[in-house]
């Protein structure tokens, strides 16, 4: 059952996160500065190198609008910004997109957020004034059953643990070991 749930996990992997020419065995892996093949933590409609060719060194940018955007926080699946902007601006972070991305405003309003066109990176348009804004990822379906798989897994290999260990020990039903007379 193992075996089944860690191939279907798999392939659901390949169908949602790789790039089509990668999972056909048809582009050689993407390498960054350390080595490290990146191509498997793009999104299928990513462009990593037009990615780097248009935010450089910058972590976020304004891509329409006026003001000014600064990075406060930037961890996995979570960051936090500040904008300040007298027309509204869309902004461009240096982050792929990925669905469940959601973006709110520290007085809980939801902003729009979408994936760059040619670049795959995540872009969000916010209104006119000063934002203090978070972004995180939300678990998708598939990270979801992984994580129930695993659960189950875990369960059951201590339920069977369990039972041998008894079993071995001389347990009774009960769970206690016979007297000795």
């Amino acid at each position: 059952i193992a075996a089944m749930s860690l191939g279907m996990t798999w392939m659901a992997y390949q169908r949602t996160c790789l790039r089509a020419e990668v999972r056909r065995g048809m582009a050689p892996g993407l390498v960054d500065t350390a080595g490290k093949d990146v191509a498997e933590y793009c999104p299928a409609e990513a462009d990593p190198e037009a990615a780097r060719q248009k935010m450089g060194s910058m972590t976020a940018q304004l891509v329409t609008g006026v003001g000014v955007v600064s990075v406060v926080e930037w961890q996995p699946r979570r960051l936090r910004l500040t904008i300040t902007t007298p027309t509204g601006a869309e902004v461009m972070l240096r982050q792929f997109y990925y669905p469940g991305w959601v973006v709110r405003t520290a007085e809980g309003r939801s902003l729009p957020v979408w994936p760059a066109p040619g670049t795959g990176l995540l872009r969000l348009a916010a209104p006119p004034g000063r934002h203090a804004l978070t972004l995180w990822l939300t678990a998708g379906r598939a990270e979801q059953v992984g994580w129930g798989i695993t659960a189950l897994s875990v369960v059951g290999g201590l339920t069977a643990w369990c039972a041998s260990s008894g079993m071995r020990h001389g347990s009774t039903a009960r769970g206690r070991r016979p007297m000795a007379t």
